[in-house]
């Protein structure tokens, strides 16, 4: 106390703000588990489809073979142009979502909605390129077989200009918007690392194309880590839809003018 007998003033405390720590995007298992997700929201829209396009079918032929229209529907151009336009809102959707559930972090950067430099699109669009020669060789100094699944699908797409659209345009946005932008970004950022993440989001993808013959399953694997790298290198989503759509309007011509000395892997 003072010698008037008061207390003299006290300086105000001033709380010291704790440093936030920036948060990541989702961890592994969730990245896992949200992926899971998004692929049952892909499901429920291709079932959608594939039961309105079945009730139609019958309708017009009460007798038909459910097994039979199954088995035709594999390589229906038509129904998989429906499918894939259908699939696109939904997947990006759910994707979007839920990347924007993880606070801290714009959804735009989760998934790498940027624009690289002019050079890295050359860049990597000569790496697509020098890509595509040197698997062709390889598939045609082992003699594989031709693959018929994309001519066989655009011979029977019944609108080739909106088969052409959601081949070219609409699988590649919903497919790296999903396996390049959101799986690979969380995979990355856990355990598993840049390389991990890579090939597992790389064998998902191929996993996803089944439809075609074991090499080019094996080659689009190989696409999917060229993807990967092209994300991680220059940051940019936009840059493997870019990449990615090249490659099935490659695919697409190779199925409308069927030259038989080059092959595309994947037309999705």
């Amino acid at each position: 106390m003072s010698e008037f007998g008061q207390v003299p003033p006290t300086s105000p405390v001033i709380p010291v703000a704790t440093p936030v720590e920036p948060v990541g995007p989702w961890g592994f298992w969730a990245t896992f588990g949200l992926s899971l997700g998004i692929l049952f929201g892909f499901v429920v829209a291709q079932g959608i489809v594939g039961g309105v396009y079945g009730f139609s079918a019958s309708t017009s032929d009460p007798n038909l073979d459910f097994d039979a229209l199954v088995k035709e529907l594999e390589s229906d151009g038509f129904f998989l142009m429906i499918a894939t336009l259908a699939s696109v809102p939904v997947v990006v959707g759910l994707t979007v979502l839920f990347a924007a559930l993880r606070r801290g972090m714009r959804w735009t950067d989760y998934l790498g909605l940027r624009l690289p430099p002019w050079r890295e699109w050359f860049r990597w669009t000569a790496y697509l390129f020098a890509f595509l020669f040197v698997s062709d060789l390889i598939v045609v100094f082992l003699e594989f077989p031709p693959e018929p699944f994309m001519l066989e699908t655009y011979e029977t797409s019944r609108i080739p200009a909106l088969f052409v659209l959601a081949i070219v345009v609409g699988a590649p946005v919903w497919e790296e918007t999903f396996y390049r932008g959101f799986m690979l970004t969380g995979f990355r950022h856990s355990a598993v690392g840049a390389v991990g993440a890579s090939m597992l989001t790389a064998m998902a993808w191929a996993s996803f194309h089944l439809q075609y013959e074991g090499h080019v399953v094996v080659i689009i694997m190989l696409l999917g880590c060229l993807l990967a790298a092209a994300r991680i290198r220059t940051g940019s989503l936009l840059l493997c839809i870019y990449l990615h759509c090249v490659n099935n309007f490659l695919s697409v011509l190779i199925a409308i003018f069927k030259p038989e000395w080059f092959e595309v892997p994947g037309g999705m």
